[in-house]
């Protein structure tokens, strides 16, 4: 079943993710739903919700929910809904009110869109992981790992896997694609694969990653288009990690600031820092309100009028 929650006649392009199960669609409902509601009216964007499998559990190509993304097309394009181009989105992201709109970026239709997890991200990759095991082990649980597969480069998980290296490796939890070039080709992919396919962690992400990047037709966007928690966190906030000082007020904020400078936050995991996105105190009026007067400012002239020595009022 995929549910439409907005509906754009005009518009040829949409957001669509993928929560199969009440408890993950009432957490997209709960904590991110509204974010991508603005996002969605803002650009003018439909939006659908895929609740149920779309294929049947007893198939013999049946895989979690996560696989069948590669089956979105597929099902649009057999649908009676009038939609070009797709922006997958995982249920655990939120969007930025002062986000650009991807379609702008998706400039080539034969191609697809995905963002790098390791090239061009604003942080020393090497040490930003040691910083997520270290901390991780300092304040999550003593027993995490200080040497894991967290570390593995992308060439040891696609050899892991028996797969040719790659240039790159991209979070799969945003990918654009669009429906009439690529319906096809997707749904091969998802059929090539069973549910005992052998994968570092277990996903769908190497693999998808193979295919895609395999078949030469790539667009990488930047890397604010998903910035990854995990790696936000560790770089800019991790005070967060110490539970004694850790309120859920500090976590909002804190989320609040990265989105002034992202466009899409991905808590993608599943150590404690991952759910951080569940929090109510995150999207609420007064943070749209000061996103909105602070576009308001950015959209000023200034001339650098000159005002004299500037000191605040009780010094």
């Amino acid at each position: 079943m995929i549910k439409q929650y907005i509906n754009f006649k005009n518009s040829k392009n949409a957001i669509v993710t993928i929560a199969i199960g009440k408890k993950y669609i009432s957490h997209w409902e709960t904590y991110a739903k509204k974010s991508w509601e603005i996002y969605c009216n803002k650009y003018k964007l439909n939006l659908f919700v895929v609740s149920e499998d779309l294929i049947a559990k007893n198939h013999e190509k049946w895989k979690k929910p996560s696989w069948q993304k590669l089956l979105i097309a597929d099902v649009f394009k057999k649908s009676n809904f009038k939609i070009d181009n797709i922006c997958y989105l995982d249920t655990d992201i939120l969007i930025s009110p002062k986000a650009k709109n991807i379609f702008d970026y998706y400039y080539n239709e034969k191609r697809y869109g995905l963002i790098s997890k390791i090239k061009e991200i604003p942080f020393p990759l090497l040490q930003t992981k040691k910083k997520i095991a270290f901390l991780r082990n300092r304040y999550y649980d003593d027993d995490y790992p200080l040497d894991s597969a967290l570390f593995i480069t992308s060439d040891q998980a696609y050899n892991y896997s028996n797969l040719t290296p790659q240039d790159n490796d991209a979070c799969a939890g945003v990918i654009l694609f669009n429906v009439n070039n690529h319906y096809k080709e997707m749904k091969d992919w998802f059929l090539k694969y069973d549910k005992n396919t052998i994968s570092i962690t277990g996903g769908d992400q190497l693999h998808i990653n193979w295919e895609i990047q395999n078949s030469k037709k790539v667009i990488w966007l930047k890397y604010d288009f998903q910035a990854l928690w995990i790696y936000e966190i560790v770089t800019k906030y991790p005070f967060l990690y110490d539970k004694k000082i850790c309120t859920n007020e500090l976590i909002a904020s804190s989320i609040q600031a990265c989105l002034l400078s992202v466009n899409f936050l991905h808590f993608a995991g599943s150590w404690h820092e991952s759910y951080m996105w569940m929090n109510k105190n995150i999207i609420t009026n007064s943070f749209l309100k000061l996103i909105n007067d602070y576009q308001d400012y950015d959209n000023q002239i200034l001339y650098g009028k000159p005002q004299g020595k500037i000191v605040p009022k009780n010094t």
